[in-house]
């Protein structure tokens, strides 16, 4: 029952509720600001870009630093035209504003770091320069594009010994793409593996000299990284990648994992803005290393062998004074303002399915550069590309636990291929035989029992005495098929008739599960122990 007081108690709860409201008067003034703030919508999203180089309605660019006086002055060469920053600061009481026009923010182009000085820049004058591209008006200065390919080539093979001469169509094709690599989602490193003077080092120059903003950053500290990437955008180059005191190895994997596709950033503090800032880590890249990569590191690589050289070639020394670098990288940046879109519909449509889609991710931009310059050149790549992929999946599923205990568990129906109850205790041992797992300190049986349920195929099964799984050899074949292992020889002729199951398929998630058979001995026991109570 409500009393007297407590209806006085709810009635001035709901007055103060009431005074909570917004008023009718407060309510049009926020409708009238509303509707002038729409006006911001029509303005549309502002989207940053790198200025380094990218595309832009239409048009290929590249930034510069133009040298003004004694100042520079941030610039892009867009198609045929020159645009600068030709912003002023100025300070008005405590405000910085801006004074002069922006030519590259007024035709659409937002963008938010600085560009760095940079010896690697485009010549403002002499051949294939910035001057000479601009004057050739609708003339193309690189008509010929197998005699600048060439020039690339020979430029590399005059330095480098190598055997697989394949390496010299990849490595041309590589560095060429490093001027346009923003045209691609994903542009795989260079890993160059081999022991000490194996020409690892040299040849590394040799892409940085040719390659687009080429810089040595194995001596960059940790908060210079993503700076240094972000205001350049350039060819990376690290060696010596094993000897990386831990802090710098740690946020070099990480700049390493995320960097290998466009878009990827990563946060870092900002003691200018004083608050996390999102720093742009996608470029090329190319790693020196004599002991090896993780395993993540290195399905992001295309990956060179060398080994030392016995020839003269071994004498020779790649000079930075020497000026044919600075005319080869004028003509990839002519090159690549005359002949951007026509390897950017190549990439776009170029499919080759004879390998999976990691690979290709690490393959497509470098075949259709290839492409491009013809099928002898295209077919040398390919067959370097299927070459050293199926020794890199080789040397991985050597030592990829999941393969090599299905490898072993094989093992167990070489003669009878028939499924039938296994426990987790009897696979173990069976592995432990073969010694091709290492299960450290964990307890063997439960890391055996981790993966075999990490595979989702496998049936669960369950006696009075015992838990395990029923398999056969086809369960086993099957399992490999999903995860894309090779077949061993011997068993190629089972697989004809394996069907993989649907996708979230899970045997232990069945709505039914039927009563399993035990196997004779365990019937026989579970009989004799019932007579004896």
């Amino acid at each position: 029952m409500i009393t007297d007081e407590n209806k006085e108690i709810i009635k001035k709860i709901l007055e103060e509720e009431k005074l909570k409201e917004i008023s009718p008067k407060e309510l049009e003034i926020l409708e009238d600001n509303t509707q002038i703030n729409l006006n911001i919508l029509k303005g549309g999203e502002v989207h940053f870009e790198n200025i380094n180089q990218g595309e832009h309605k239409n048009l290929w660019y590249f930034g510069k630093l133009f040298k003004n006086s004694d100042n520079f002055k941030e610039g892009i060469i867009l198609g045929k035209n020159i645009l600068l920053n030709n912003v002023e600061l100025m300070k008005l009481g405590t405000k910085i504003m801006e004074k002069g026009e922006n030519q590259i923010k007024k035709i659409g182009l937002n963008y938010k770091h600085q560009l760095e000085p940079n010896k690697s820049y485009w010549s403002n004058e002499g051949e294939y320069s910035i001057k000479e591209y601009i004057d050739a008006k609708g003339n193309k200065l690189m008509e010929n594009k197998k005699e600048f390919y060439d020039t690339i080539y020979n430029k590399i093979e005059h330095y480098i010994d190598i055997s697989d001469t394949n390496i010299f169509d990849v490595a041309t094709c590589w560095g060429i793409g490093t001027y346009f690599y923003e045209l691609f989602e994903t542009y795989g490193y260079l890993y160059f593996r081999g022991m000490r003077e194996s020409g690892k080092s040299k040849f590394k120059k040799i892409l940085r000299l040719i390659g687009f903003n080429g810089q040595e950053a194995s001596s960059i500290s940790e908060a210079s990284f993503f700076r240094t990437i972000e205001n350049t955008k350039g060819l990376l180059c690290l060696d010596e990648y094993e000897k990386m005191d831990t802090d710098r190895k740690r946020a070099t994997d990480l700049l390493l994992n995320a960097g290998i596709e466009q878009g990827a950033t990563v946060k870092r503090y900002d003691v200018d803005l004083k608050g996390n800032r999102s720093f742009d880590v996608y470029c090329p890249k190319i790693i020196c290393n004599i002991t090896g990569l993780p395993l993540t590191t290195q399905s992001r690589c295309i990956t060179i062998e060398m080994a030392r050289t016995i020839t003269n070639k071994g004498k020779l020394k790649p000079r930075i004074k020497d000026p044919d670098w600075k005319l080869l990288r004028n003509m990839c940046f002519c090159f690549t303002m005359e002949n951007w879109k026509e390897i950017k519909n190549i990439y776009e449509n170029y499919d080759y399915s004879e390998i999976n889609n990691r690979e290709e991710d690490l393959w497509r931009p470098i075949l259709s550069i290839a492409s491009f310059f013809g099928e002898d050149i295209e077919k040398n790549c390919k067959d370097y590309c299927e070459k050293i992929t199926e020794k890199m999946r080789n040397d991985e599923l050597d030592i990829n636990i999941d393969y090599q205990l299905l490898l072993d568990l094989l093992g167990m129906f070489e003669s009878d291929s028939a499924q039938r109850f296994l426990t987790t205790r009897e696979i173990t041992q069976h592995i432990k035989q073969k010694a091709n797992i290492q299960f450290g300190e964990k307890s063997p049986e439960r890391v055996t029992a981790w993966h075999l349920r990490n595979f989702n195929l496998f049936k669960v099964a369950r006696t009075d005495k015992a838990r395990g799984w029923t398999i056969g050899r086809k369960d086993v074949l099957n399992a490999m098929l999903s995860r894309d292992f090779p077949i061993p020889e011997e068993y190629k002729n089972d697989i004809n008739d394996i069907k993989l199951p649907p996708r979230g398929y899970t045997p232990t998630n069945q709505k039914k599960t039927k009563k399993m058979t035990l196997p004779p001995k365990f019937k026989e026991k579970k009989e004799k122990d019932e007579k004896e109570k």
